[in-house]
């Protein structure tokens, strides 16, 4: 009787008789050996073994690479800290007094409970604030955390076990730039596409320095996409004006000599101001329409502001 030997992860097994080998699922590509052979050769090889030796698959087919996954294609990340960035000491204050509270409470005595209906009433009472109160402060820091560029999520699940640990280590960080990180493998469409939704979604936060940011990547990468430039100037135009609204509460110097653009029924006006409120237009400041010197007349800007100018001089702002 012939019997036959195979291999199985390097292992010689056997002998076998051929009913006892037709059980062991042997595949296409397994060595076997048995008597009248020279050397170890395949199963497929054998007549014997044609007709219950299993077929291997071919290999998995590989994943198409012209797939976009959005979500990991563009990448906006952290390098370091921001200097321009004002920190949120506020929630610092709070956090400190919400901490303090319970002990200050404690000391002066404030409350004093006649009965112990009225001590667990209290209780059901602070319970309710607590969590309102942890509602609150986890919307503040996520807040924070969306302007600071961190991790909203993780902030948020601080801030709700530890609503005052969280305000007061917040209240002191500084904000982080964004860095933006193309994958290559995207065409420049795709790019552009991916990266104008991910400036509409910054402006909606008023995080107008990174949705500049984003629409200068937009404008390296096709210098003739439509509006672009509108809107890099519409973007500087709001950051200004929350420079302005923060330098003036600090008493800083706010800026000066900056071109602002309006669309009116005349054309293009454009103002040399130092800010873009349009109340506060400085008289005797230039004034180019299309390019040119701006006519005499009223000009409307906007809802309902107008700006009155005489010979290319702004004289002064109304709303009539």
């Amino acid at each position: 009787m012939k019997h036959y030997y195979y291999s199985d992860n390097n292992q010689q097994l056997g002998p076998f008789t051929l009913d006892e080998l037709k059980g062991k699922r042997l595949k296409k590509s397994t060595l076997v050996w048995t008597d009248g052979l020279e050397e170890w050769t395949t199963a497929d090889t054998l007549d014997e073994l044609k007709d219950f030796v299993i077929s291997e698959p071919p290999p998995l087919p590989s994943r198409k690479t012209n797939e976009i996954d959005n979500t990991v294609k563009i990448k906006l990340t952290a390098p370091s800290n921001s200097s321009d960035y004002i920190k949120e000491s506020e929630a610092t204050v709070i956090g400190i007094l919400f901490l303090l509270s319970p002990v200050i409470l404690k000391l002066t005595g404030v409350f004093t409970f006649e009965s112990e209906e009225s001590y667990n009433q209290a209780r059901a009472f602070t319970a309710i604030a607590s969590l309102i109160m942890r509602i609150f402060v986890t919307v503040w820091v996520v807040g924070i955390a969306n302007r600071q560029n961190r991790n909203s999520n993780g902030w948020g699940w601080f801030a709700f076990f530890l609503p005052s640990i969280a305000l007061i280590v917040i209240g002191l960080l500084n904000k982080l730039p964004l860095k933006i990180i193309i994958d290559s493998s995207l065409s420049t469409d795709d790019q552009i596409t991916i990266l104008k939704q991910k400036s509409e979604e910054l402006k909606s936060d008023l995080r107008f320095n990174e949705a500049l940011s984003v629409l200068i990547k937009i404008k390296e990468l096709k210098k003739d996409y439509p509006m672009i430039e509108e809107e890099i100037n519409n973007c500087k135009s709001k950051i200004d004006g929350i420079k302005y609204n923060t330098n003036k509460k600090q008493e800083k110097v706010k800026p000066e000599n900056v071109i602002y653009d309006y669309e009116t029924s005349k054309g293009k006006l454009e103002i040399e101001q130092n800010h873009n409120f349009y109340p506060d237009i400085d008289p005797g400041k230039k004034a180019l329409l299309n390019g040119l010197q701006a006519p005499t007349g009223k000009y409307k800007l906007g809802f309902m502001w107008y700006v009155h100018i005489e010979n290319g001089i702004v004289t002064k702002v109304s709303t009539l």
